[in-house]
């Protein structure tokens, strides 16, 4: 199994193929703090038992940060990472086994993609690259697979103009309220080392990695009442919801982007 003698989904996925082969994956990631925002508000189970706005969101990432944190300090994060809710009672109180703040610790899974594929079979590149600098990196994963690159001159008009429209779109889609200053604080500052540990695995520098998460300007979440449907099958849930009223607290300096730094609320 994997590097820690599990039988993870990496190594079961490689056995699928014949020591010859030379199977290829990308793995495509993008900065933890605003995955873990995307997830708050498109799983309906966490606003509902948290609250549907950003003061449901920082409750959640208190809580969920500081039982994680607890599981690290006592069996180490790639334990932690992947037999949470096997190694303590006392600890597995984390509404869903804490998945959320998990699955933006990269490193242990991505390890395990590197042991059982190698450098030669794994790329790891983030969503932000490949779509705010699609001229640069789109190459990069069709040369991977060992395709030609795109004919001079042609564009991709497929997907969202940016990543930042995209993100901005997705939380507009699910009436998110914006991120308090104080939850992205405290996300960005946990992530932080997990962020530097995989750097340094995929030796990436310092600029590749996400040293903070971007916040979304303020306009982004203002617009007229929206319909929301949580499930896109069934629509079981659709209801309209107004405008949001943005307080303060949601601001960054002079009420422009929700700043990196902690609000006094």
């Amino acid at each position: 199994g994997g590097v820690g003698r599990e039988a993870t989904p990496p190594f079961l996925l490689r056995m699928l193929y014949p020591a010859s082969a030379s199977p290829k994956v990308v793995l495509v990631l993008r900065n933890p703090t605003e995955r873990l925002e995307t997830s708050y508000w498109l799983h309906p189970h966490y606003p509902r038992k948290y609250g549907q706005s950003a003061a449901g969101l920082a409750r959640y990432v208190q809580e969920h940060i500081a039982l994680f944190s607890a599981c690290e300090a006592r069996y180490g994060t790639r334990r932690c990472a992947f037999l949470f809710e096997n190694l303590d009672g006392e600890l597995n109180k984390g509404f869903f086994a804490c998945d959320q703040v998990i699955r933006g610790v990269y490193w242990p899974f991505v390890a395990e993609w590197l042991s059982a594929f190698g450098t030669s079979g794994l790329l790891v590149i983030k969503a932000e690259q490949l779509l705010d600098d699609p001229a640069v990196h789109r190459p990069r994963v069709l040369s991977f697979f060992g395709l030609p690159p795109p004919p001079a001159g042609s564009t991709v008009n497929a997907g969202p103009p940016s990543y930042a429209a995209m993100h901005a779109a997705t939380l507009r889609s699910y009436s998110a309220e914006p991120m308090l200053n104080r939850t992205r604080s405290a996300l960005d500052a946990y992530y932080a080392p997990h962020n530097r540990r995989l750097a340094a695995m995929l030796g990436w520098d310092v600029a590749e990695g996400w040293p903070n998460s971007r916040p979304l300007e303020a306009s982004a979440f203002a617009r007229a009442a929206t319909r929301q449907c949580w499930h896109a099958s069934s629509c079981q849930s659709c209801r309209i919801r107004p405008s949001l009223r943005l307080r303060p607290q949601h601001l960054g300096p002079g009420g422009g982007a929700a700043g990196r730094e902690a609000a006094a609320e």
